[in-house]
């Protein structure tokens, strides 16, 4: 196809998770979707918006930082950082709260996930505990403050957030999903793939998708052609760090570090994000149960701490092991 004969609107997107290698709580994946000028290059998105977001802040920095999630957030240094560059990116697309209402984590988790929540939260009682209401930890105003300056580069880049998604796969989900694909690699691959589905674009455009690699993963195109069946995807590249397929107007690719690029960063953000208010409310219904048990995190070695410490109580709810642990 000629360049002339290009469509004019251009979309990234950008796909990464949290919560892979954890025996409790969700995995979450995350998603983004940006237009940008039709010639601008993706490795450029740091350069354009350098006055208002950084994935190198410096020591006293009012840019919101914008990186891999393991950049922006540790357990150590808590979750205002993150949630400050999180729900201002939220805030200019209208998800968050207006003068006269606040976001509670239902709401949120709604909106991210197209309208509903998943059918696995019926059966998951710390989900069923009262709402609470965000941000937790960042300041409301200076969220405000940075969702306009934002959006004020937005408009000077021409780049703009258009939709943020995320899927959620419960540990009862997962457990299911690896017994029937044999592997959690596999189950992350699939999601990945619906997921972007579900943010795709409705408008004819060019899009360009990026995700993190899948574990040692190098072979996608039996993945794509069964989620997109209408499109035939040529094979650019397959190697340990890069795999890229194309199909006219549509490039993929799965990349080692591709937190490298703008759309796949917030997306790794957005998805940690959501996972930690999972655990959130996961954490505070413990506490209710088993005041003395300290919260987790969910990876594998506190996971198996805190399994032990609420056996009592979970042997006397008699509710089903699948809901709570993972098997891989």
């Amino acid at each position: 196809m000629s360049t002339s004969r290009l469509p004019q609107k251009r979309y990234l997107i950008g796909l990464d998770e949290a919560g892979y290698g954890p025996k409790l709580g969700p995995l979450v994946i995350g998603a983004t979707l940006w237009s940008v000028p039709p010639r601008m290059p993706v490795d450029t998105l740091w350069e354009k918006l350098d006055e208002v977001l950084t994935n190198q802040p410096r020591r006293e920095d009012s840019r919101l930082h914008v990186g891999d999630s393991k950049d922006v957030y540790s357990s150590s240094r808590g979750l205002a950082a993150l949630e400050r560059s999180v729900m201002s990116l939220f805030r200019t697309l209208d998800i968050c709260e207006d003068a006269a209402e606040q976001l509670g984590f239902s709401r949120l988790l709604c909106d991210l996930l197209g309208g509903t929540l998943p059918n696995a939260f019926d059966r998951q009682p710390w989900y069923q505990c009262e709402d609470f209401s965000l941000p937790l930890a960042a300041d409301r105003s200076d969220i405000s403050l940075a969702s306009s300056t934002l959006l004020r580069g937005f408009t000077q880049s021409r780049v703009r957030l258009e939709a943020v998604r995320v899927r959620i796969v419960c540990p009862e989900v997962f457990n299911e999903l690896t017994v029937k694909y044999g592997n959690k690699s596999e189950v992350l691959t699939r999601e990945t793939l619906a997921l972007l589905q579900n943010v795709w674009p409705k408008d004819e455009a060019r899009v360009e998708v990026m995700a993190d690699k899948h574990g040692g993963r190098n072979r996608y195109l039996p993945y794509l052609t069964e989620a997109f069946p209408d499109h035939f995807f040529m094979t650019e590249a397959e190697s340990q760090k890069l795999s890229r397929y194309r199909c006219q107007n549509i490039s993929l690719s799965f990349s080692v570090n591709s937190e490298r690029f703008l759309p796949v960063a917030a997306a790794s953000m957005m998805a940690k994000y959501v996972r930690e208010l999972c655990m959130e409310q996961f954490n505070r219904y413990w506490a209710e149960h088993c005041p003395t048990v300290k919260a987790t995190r969910g990876y594998p070695v506190d996971a198996s701490r805190f399994r032990g410490e609420i056996n009592d109580t979970w042997q006397a709810m008699n509710l089903p092991e699948a809901i709570l642990w993972r098997n891989r």
